[in-house]
């Protein structure tokens, strides 16, 4: 008798334990229609990690299902506004991974690229931060995801905003080159600055920060008393930029020479 007790006793505890857990977690019973309905009421409301929340849970239970798949994009965007970039791209990668031809990867390479811009979002102020502190990768990483949507789906709805950026990236990019080729001359390591400048002519051919890069060769060269190269250079820059203000200006006495 007093082991029947102590079963019973057991058996309740158990059911209290499984009403408790039932009660903690109001989802138990959703379905995936409406654990994904209420993600993007959270979304939409800016409750980015209530949001999460709910489509990780549409996730791990209905793995396959249509739902699951539009969750994983929206989770991805949740993420990056909640301030977890890394996570938001990985959700990316793994939407292109696992479903390479749903008609929403062009938009998983987008906002793959999109968080890359933001990232580190020295994005438009960066060309004003100190060298030292200065990253392009995240530029570099955006400018290589743009251009995979650009390559493998050039007809999206995405394409055309896509290759716009791509543009503001590489002037962006050239432009951090020609900082770091000026600090360079202005230190006076001319043989450096020189050697910046006319990568970014190789690299960055179409960009304004070229005529910076043909100023800072002009420079160098005059500065390093390699004469016949700062007049040749000077040309191109007269043809290119007439107005540039380096064209009137007199040479200056080289402050060392190449011996």
């Amino acid at each position: 008798m007093g082991m029947f007790k102590k079963n019973l006793l057991i058996i309740a505890l158990l059911a209290l334990v499984g009403c408790a857990g039932k009660d903690y977690d109001k989802t138990a019973d959703w379905s995936a229609k409406k654990l994904y309905e209420e993600g993007n009421s959270n979304l939409a409301n800016k409750r980015y990690d209530s949001a999460i929340d709910y489509y990780q849970k549409l996730e791990a239970r209905f793995p396959y299902g249509v739902f699951a798949q539009q969750a994983s994009l929206e989770s991805a965007y949740a993420l990056w506004k909640h301030a977890k970039g890394a996570e938001a791209i990985a959700s990316c990668d793994r939407f292109i991974r696992e479903h390479p031809k749903h008609r929403h990867v062009p938009y998983a390479y987008y906002l793959k690229g999109y968080i890359y811009l933001s990232e580190n979002m020295g994005f438009l102020s960066f060309l004003n931060a100190p060298l030292s502190e200065t990253d392009p990768s995240s530029l570099t990483n955006a400018f290589e995801t743009f251009r995979q949507l650009v390559v493998r789906y050039p007809n999206s709805e995405y394409a055309s905003d896509a290759r716009s950026r791509m543009r503001l990236i590489v002037n962006t990019l050239a432009d951090h080159e020609a900082n770091v080729a000026e600090y360079y001359l202005k230190r006076g390591f001319y043989v450096a600055a020189a050697g910046r400048a006319k990568e970014i002519l190789k690299v960055y051919p179409e960009t304004p920060a070229v005529e910076r890069s043909l100023m800072v060769l002009v420079q160098s060269y005059d500065n390093m008393g390699l004469l016949k190269l700062r007049d040749d250079t000077k040309l191109i820059l007269t043809v290119n930029y007439p107005q540039n203000p380096l064209i009137t200006e007199a040479p200056s006495k080289p402050k060392w020479k190449l011996w």
